[in-house]
């Protein structure tokens, strides 16, 4: 088994870059300056990469000669549409934008891990490949990158992904079989009726009527419709209508999200939502149409792929630091659409910092940097036992 660990100045460089990544966040599909970062470093490792993939990503491969698999490493790039309120001598110079969920970490990861590998190309077996993605955040990454070819030439044969995890002790590794993470699907209810004056409630079609079955059917289908043991979460995050107080409301707009660990589930949750909406539009004289738009897939590791990879990490960083989760997050994650081409495994990366925000996508959310160590060594090490046969 190939031990890995990075050198005193590579991991004080991948500190570095991190924290110019983190000053200079950029949001999904214009992660141009990281881009650049990513390739010069990649370059510097004698590896040729291909830029512009999918607009904003960046692919390279480490061919060692010698037989055995292409394994894929993929990390993501993009930061979050927020003001950061973390008191860090490297605070985000970007007004409204920040890494407040730890991909500029996830980013440096993938550069350490790729320079661990490239340090010991010569005792290693088959091809990686280095995949930096954009556009996480809003789930549409992935797919881009699939369709702009990033599984093919060469072909993976399977892949890794990672997380930062601030409920993980840093220097802990999590993982999850079968379902690791929901699908995600955005969901809109256009509700139409007829305006009118407020004083005269017959001289329209009242579009407000539709909410309170509207409301009421959705957490209907979690408690009618889907079976009691499957996970299912149907929230409404917004409602606009109306035009003023004394005008019967004409339109009404609900948007909210799905979430469930099974496809399947998802799928009758949005034939539940259909039938609700056609029994409102019947009842209340109105209009009701709705849009559902899967954004990724239920993420399910593929059991082989994730015991070979914890094996590894646990015989280069000691069992003790291989934590299996108690439960799946019902937050989604686009490295889903990856698991439904090829064998995949996504990993946690424990970044619990002592004293700071321990959830993502929060303003004062700050990532331990020693999780980049624990994760580049966690990647590399399962990618080379993955590539070996």
């Amino acid at each position: 088994m190939t031990t890995f660990s990075l050198l005193p100045g590579r991991y004080d460089e991948l500190v570095r870059i991190r924290r110019d990544i983190h000053r200079h966040p950029e949001l999904a599909f214009a992660e141009h300056r990281t881009a650049a970062i990513v390739r010069r470093d990649l370059a510097a490792l004698g590896l040729a990469p291909l830029c512009g993939v999918a607009g904003t990503g960046v692919v390279a491969v480490l061919d060692t000669g010698r037989a055995g698999r292409t394994v894929g490493l993929r990390v993501d790039l993009d930061a979050l549409p927020m003001t950061e309120t973390a008191d860090v001598p490297f605070k985000s110079e970007v007004p409204g934008t920040a890494h407040t969920c730890g991909h500029d970490v996830h980013c440096v990861i993938g550069l350490g891990a790729a320079s661990l590998l490239c340090e010991r190309r010569d005792t290693l077996r088959g091809r990686f490949k280095f995949i930096f993605q954009p556009a996480e955040e809003t789930l549409e990454g992935a797919r881009a990158m699939i369709e702009a070819g990033v599984l093919d030439a060469p072909a993976v044969d399977v892949l890794l992904g990672c997380h930062n995890s601030p409920q993980l002790e840093t220097g802990r590794i999590g993982y999850r079989h079968g379902a690791s993470m929901a699908s995600s699907s955005a969901f809109v209810i256009d509700v139409r009726g007829t305006a009118g004056h407020a004083a005269h409630p017959r001289s329209g079609v009242d579009a407000l009527q539709a909410l309170p079955m509207l409301l009421a059917g959705l957490n209907a289908i979690r408690a009618k419709e889907v079976a009691a043991d499957q996970p299912l979460i149907l929230s409404v995050g917004r409602i606009q209508g109306g035009r003023a107080r004394n005008v019967i409301c004409d339109s009404v707009t609900l948007e909210g999200t799905c979430r469930t660990l099974d496809d399947a589930v998802r799928d009758e949750a949005e034939a539940a939502l259909r039938r609700l909406a056609q029994g409102t539009a019947m009842a209340t004289r109105t209009t009701v149409e709705v849009q559902w738009r899967t954004l990724a897939p239920a993420l399910v590791n593929d059991r082989e792929t994730l015991d070979r990879a914890i094996r590894a990490i646990g015989s280069c960083l000691g069992a003790g630091a291989l934590v299996e989760l108690d439960a799946p997050s019902m937050g989604g994650e686009d490295f889903a659409w990856y698991t439904q081409r090829v064998p995949a495994a996504h990993l946690r990366i424990g970044s619990r910092c002592a004293g700071r925000s321990t959830q993502l996508h929060q303003s004062d959310y700050f990532c331990d940097e020693r999780a980049i160590e624990s994760g580049a060594v966690a990647l590399a090490a399962a990618a080379a036992e993955l590539a070996s046969s």
